[in-house]
């Protein structure tokens, strides 16, 4: 049997290596650990100017055909305490990266204005993610980051995919934008207003409610997945800001919360929503699916 020695020096280089290691995923920023994730996911990195902000985008390497599938992630971190704005409020939870590595078509996750490391630029002041993160500004900014990759793969139709606050975005873009052919919500927070009262938060005073807006156009097809175990936002509120879309009623999926089992649901969900799309282009008009036409769903 052999005798292994360590010196004292060869201990505490370890000791310190994997001390400092830690201390650095630790202290890594939310922009530097979402970043890591899209890397490790494959994805390329870019950046655009909008209109007034500069936006980070993540693309997979797949070719574009008919559709080009743009992914709009949650509110993240706003604020780190009642009393306290966050730094940085990037999504520390990357669930739409998750989502769009399981995603066979060409797709984009567009991060928001000061997100992702611009947080600290002369533009962004706090109110761009607290008060004003739907506000026009911010719109106009992200329209025009989706217009410069729409005319970057000519010919191409826009899907928009927003998960949790990013719901709320998506239905406001596809609002105003001609070349969206459809718009996918997962926990959508699409009433801003009953969202903000039902959890006794500050209103978000500066902006735009998608629930107080005129119905999307009846040629877009829409699709509105919520988790009946969903606390953060609730199926009824979802279900009443829906009535306003012409009967549009979202799908509520047993044993699904906030945050779980979306990667579960999402290949069934991704392959229903193209067939759906191959529909609207044959009948040219909207068309809406079940809970029973989703595989995996309870």
């Amino acid at each position: 049997m052999s005798n292994c020695y360590i010196s004292p020096q060869t201990f505490f280089a370890y000791l310190f290596a994997t001390t400092f290691n830690f201390l650095l995923v630790a202290c890594a920023t939310p922009s530097l650990q979402f970043n890591q994730h899209a890397e490790d996911l494959g994805f390329n990195e870019k950046v655009y100017q909008g209109t007034k902000f500069f936006h980070k985008v993540y693309g997979n390497p797949k070719t574009v055909d008919k559709f080009i599938h743009v992914y709009l992630g949650s509110d993240g971190t706003p604020w780190e305490n009642p009393k306290q704005i966050a730094s940085d409020p990037t999504p520390r939870n990357p669930v739409m990266l998750r989502l769009m590595a399981l995603d066979s078509t060409a797709s984009v996750y567009v991060g928001r204005p000061c997100y992702h490391g611009f947080s600290r630029r002369p533009e962004c002041h706090p109110r761009w993610w607290t008060s004003a993160r739907y506000s026009e500004p911010i719109l106009e900014s992200l329209g025009s980051v989706l217009t410069q990759i729409w005319e970057e793969h000519e010919s191409s139709e826009m899907i928009l995919f927003g998960y949790s606050g990013g719901g709320a975005l998506a239905m406001l873009l596809a609002e105003r934008l001609s070349y969206v052919q459809g718009v996918v919500t997962l926990a959508g927070n699409i009433d801003i207003e009953a969202w903000a009262d039902y959890h006794a938060y500050s209103p978000l005073t500066e902006s735009i409610n998608p629930a107080s807006r005129l119905p999307l156009r009846e040629t877009l097809f829409q699709l509105h997945v919520i988790g009946r175990k969903d606390k953060a936002v609730p199926p009824p509120m979802v279900q009443l800001a829906l009535k306003r879309q012409d009967g549009i009623k979202p799908i509520v999926i047993d044993d699904v919360d906030h945050q779980c089992c979306w990667e579960v649901l999402w290949p069934g969900i991704l392959r229903k929503v193209n067939h759906a799309l191959k529909k609207i282009r044959q009948e040219d008009k909207g068309v809406s699916l079940t809970l029973e036409e989703i595989p995996g769903a309870p």
